[in-house]
């Protein structure tokens, strides 16, 4: 095999870019190109599809981050976002505009925790899933989201034969790590009245202490006052930082799960 130099003639023209001489190849004359040149775009090719590699695989970090470590009792929620929101009353679509702008802020890179009250299927847990999703697809750099259903969560804490082996180390890990995370029906996971069960409070307190500085949204069936009673003042007080401007509240929105209306 001949190699392609035979075919190639060095010419007295140099590059206008770089001043190295400029080459012709014999079956076509009229193209002159400049072998440094060349290989710089080369290189710098290589070097962009390295990075869009890396890049691909930074985000498909993120999808697995929601879609793996997330502990989801209701299989639908997994599928839950912004578009498939239905408002039936005024309350909802006011609802869902205010989660919409707590999703902007997020993205944005404000820090402050935020509040879903109300009750039981409400669509509570599917605007919260909603702003992990918008986090998911719009962040750059690109954010680790986790949804943890939180009664579910303590459920296989408690239980030491539970499958998945989540100790309370390692519900604590799960929770931290995470860059957003959603703690979904805070106060269910207790049917006392008056305090938490003293592995919740712990397990709590430390993931609120490692989160000081990241953002959590609660969704939850109490009012803030039941929280405090719940948790006391110390915790409950980092539990709702800065939701002042950033809780929402169903006061009127019906059951759509008994009701019938798909989110």
């Amino acid at each position: 095999m001949k190699s392609i130099w035979l075919h190639i003639k060095k010419t007295e023209q140099t590059c206008p870019t770089c001043g190295s001489p400029l080459y012709q190849h014999k079956l076509n004359i009229d193209v002159l190109t400049c072998m440094k040149c060349g290989r710089k775009r080369l290189d710098e090719k290589d070097k962009e599809i390295e990075y869009r590699g890396g890049e691909l695989a930074e985000k498909q970090g993120t999808y697995d981050a929601l879609l793996k470590r997330s502990i989801v009792t209701d299989q639908t929620i997994r599928k839950a976002n912004f578009d498939n929101y239905k408002t039936e009353e005024q309350e909802t679509a006011e609802n869902k505009e205010k989660a919409k702008q707590i999703a902007n802020e997020y993205l944005k890179g404000n820090v402050f925790n935020t509040f879903l009250q109300g009750k039981q299927g409400t669509g509570k847990s599917h605007l919260a899933m909603s702003i992990l999703q918008a986090i998911n697809e719009n962040s750059y750099p690109y954010k680790k989201c986790v949804f943890v259903d939180f009664p579910s969560l303590m459920i296989e804490v408690a239980d030491w034969k539970n499958p998945n082996n989540y100790s309370q180390t390692d519900a604590v890990n799960l929770m931290s790590n995470a860059d957003y995370l959603v703690i979904d029906d805070l106060g269910a996971e207790t049917n006392e009245a008056s305090s938490a069960k003293e592995y919740v409070y712990k397990t709590l307190q430390a993931v609120m202490q490692n989160r000081q500085n990241k953002s959590t949204i609660f969704t939850s069936n109490i009012s803030s006052k039941s929280i405090e009673q719940l948790y006391g003042e110390r915790l409950t007080s980092r539990i709702l930082r800065g939701v002042t401007n950033h809780s929402i509240i169903f006061r009127e929105a019906t059951d759509k799960r008994r009701a019938g209306i798909g989110f």
